[in-house]
């Protein structure tokens, strides 16, 4: 990316020489009879339509795709303070793209169709017709992957925003053409090694057919097929979330990049898009400390990102995150690493090959790894996904995925509505301090490290997680609610998410739970008088059991919609009891005085529950054998 002095410096390199094709970004627009207009930084030469006058006029700092349907649009505009920029569509029509506030328009998320064609977009100030301007929009490569082949060519494949144009590699000192875009595509299986930027690096561009204007350079690590250019759409913030649907803890609001700032380096990354509430983390939270993983590493280290080149320097380095949130600006933020970070074994699921994902494990000069799910994110040290490299990482992915479908699904998130929809957050699993126990917090649940194989390395990185109790216990922590966790439940409540996933897959307990009935049986009859819910003598978890069956299958989630419709004041017994009896439509008190947990002096909840009117179950529920079906 230019900086302002070198678009000085190309500004007076293309007036000596035109037609010159030099590496930069930043090339002229045939004006035609009217002349060159003069050359602004970050943007094409504009030419008019109409005449303009002196007095009004619209200037571009930088209009660049910023995904495939978005276009980051700043434009200086004077003689019209506060006036309205309107872009002409392919439609024929003008419509707004925003208001001059301070000499500058600058919208980051200007709609593609409000461009006149692929490559141009024509704005005017609403009212003067003599101000119609028409600017490139520069192109991005959105997708960039390499790899070396058996006869030592390389295979470049990759997408850009351009609908057609020209694919250039850069290698001694000059630009080559490699292929064209077809529909916004491009890949050529045998490129000439000649072609490398660096014993392990493309770097490539793409320009327009007429050779006009450019991208950025991007470069692709061979065999590592995750992008350099990543695109970060904005999150809800975790603590908004968790209010908004009651969550016992926080999700994580940031994501991965699957790209690795070695410790005391610079990272350079450069920004794009909306930057409103962006922010770069250096580390992992929860992981075991990559030196010693008998330790727990250091929490995340955040920095704000601007528009532009940024420079970070992590003394401690580790994985990097984004963190953008929503804010008043629509708009995704564009990151490109373009310096310092090096590429991490990186699993997408559903678009990494496991090829690549053991190319990735056996190349990387990274010490930790990721693997990428729709809403879950596997961190870990390297050596440990080493011991596991013959588990296909897809399976893996599944495994941890259908935790957290089965646990949203017991949880009441069907989509009938937005607080009943699974979050776009997502949940670490990471690779945690040998010397902790499993533990759920903030953004992620930690199985510790073993230096051998393990149920808690299996759950994590062995393609069963959802056969082994430890992940179904600690991902539960993150469905529990404020209400359902209170007081004696905390520890409780979160087996209902655990054993939603027993249901369909067995784990190391499912024929333990059974046999502790016995003795829970012998404990319920005594007089009620003579139990407290949650006796050791007793197994408190069989009371959800008895619920779900006794109640029936849409008992627990319906429970959660309830929670989550109308959340209390304060967490405690009487709206544990109450949103229970109101979920279910029946009246729980005995119930729950069975269990010892409503006593004959919390006159308050049975007053109210009574006061709903609602009938007794038809059985008796404590009476029901849980776990069998």
């Amino acid at each position: 990316m230019l900086t302002l002095p070198d678009c000085v410096s190309w500004i007076q390199r293309i007036r000596a020489a035109k037609g010159n094709d030099s590496m930069d970004d930043f090339t002229t627009v045939n004006a035609g009879a009217k002349g060159a207009q003069e050359f602004i930084c970050g943007t094409d030469i504009s030419y008019p339509e109409e005449q303009s006058t002196r007095a009004i006029s619209i200037v571009a700092t930088s209009i660049a795709a910023i995904s495939d349907d978005r276009v980051e649009v700043i434009v200086g505009v004077s003689g019209a303070p506060g006036a309205t920029v309107e872009a002409f569509r392919a439609d024929g029509s003008w419509a707004s793209i925003g208001s001059v506030v301070g000499a500058q328009l600058s919208n980051p998320d200007v709609p593609s169709s409000y461009l006149m064609d692929a490559e141009r977009i024509r704005l005017r100030i609403a009212g003067f017709p003599g101000s119609q301007v028409t600017f490139y929009v520069h192109p991005i490569l959105t997708r960039l992957s390499s790899h070396k082949n058996n006869d030592g060519s390389i295979s470049v494949t990759g997408s850009t925003t351009m609908r057609s144009g020209l694919v250039q590699a850069f290698s001694g000192n000059a630009w080559k053409g490699i292929g064209v875009v077809n529909e916004g595509v491009f890949s050529n299986t045998a490129v000439p090694s000649a072609y490398l930027y660096n014993a392990n690096t493309m770097r490539v561009r793409v320009r327009y057919n007429d050779g006009v204007v450019a991208s950025g350079a991007l470069d692709s690590t061979l065999e590592f097929p995750h992008p350099r250019s990543v695109l970060i759409q904005p999150l809800q913030s975790a603590a908004a979330e968790q209010a908004a649907m009651s969550w016992l803890l926080r999700m994580a609001d940031y994501q991965p990049t699957g790209y690795f700032a070695p410790a005391g380096t610079d990272v350079e990354l450069w920004v794009s898009g909306n930057t409103e509430n962006l922010t770069v983390l250096v580390g992992t939270q929860g992981m075991a400390d990559r030196n010693n993983p008998l330790r727990q590493s250091e929490n995340m280290r955040e920095t704000p990102l601007f528009k532009g080149k940024n420079i970070i320097r992590d003394p401690l380095g580790g994985a990097v995150h984004i963190r953008k949130l929503i804010g008043n600006t629509s708009g995704a933020a564009r990151i490109v690493f373009t310096r310092g970070a090096i590429p991490m074994p990186y699993y997408v699921s559903g678009a990494t090959a496991q090829l690549q994902w053991l190319l990735m494990l056996l190349l990387t000069e990274a010490p930790e790894v990721e693997l990428v799910g729709a809403r879950i994110v596997v961190a870990a040290l390297k050596e440990t996904a080493l011991k596991f490299s013959n588990v296909d990482a897809q399976a893996v992915m599944h495994s941890h995925e259908e935790v957290m479908r089965l646990e949203a699904e017991v949880s009441g998130l069907d989509g009938s509505a937005p607080i009943h929809t699974r979050p776009a957050l997502l949940i670490y699993a990471v690779e945690g301090s040998g010397t902790a126990t499993p533990h759920a917090s903030t953004g992620y649940i930690a199985l510790p490290h073993t230096d051998h194989i393990s149920p808690h390395n299996e759950a994590l990185l062995g393609g069963l997680a959802a056969e082994r109790w430890v992940t179904l216990h600690e991902y539960g922590h993150h469905y529990q609610t404020s209400y359902n966790s209170y007081g004696p439940f905390r520890e409780v409540t979160v087996n209902l998410y655990a054993l939603a996933v027993s249901l369909h897959y067995i784990n190391e307990y499912t024929y333990v739970f059974p046999d502790r009935w016995s003795g829970t049986v012998n404990w319920l009859a005594l007089p009620r008088t003579a139990k407290t819910y949650g006796a050791p003598e007793s197994d408190p978890q069989a009371i959800l059991e008895q619920l779900r069956k006794g109640l029936g299958e849409g008992f627990m989630p319906a429970w959660h919609r309830y929670i989550r419709e109308n959340p209390s004041k304060a967490p405690g017994l009487k709206y544990f009891v109450l949103s229970a009896c109101l979920a279910a439509r029946r009246n729980l008190t005995e119930f729950f005085a069975d269990w010892g947990l409503l006593k004959v002096t919390d006159t308050e909840v049975w007053n109210a529950v009574n006061a709903l009117g609602f009938p007794y179950p038809s059985q008796r529920l404590s009476a029901i054998r849980p776990y069998v079906n």
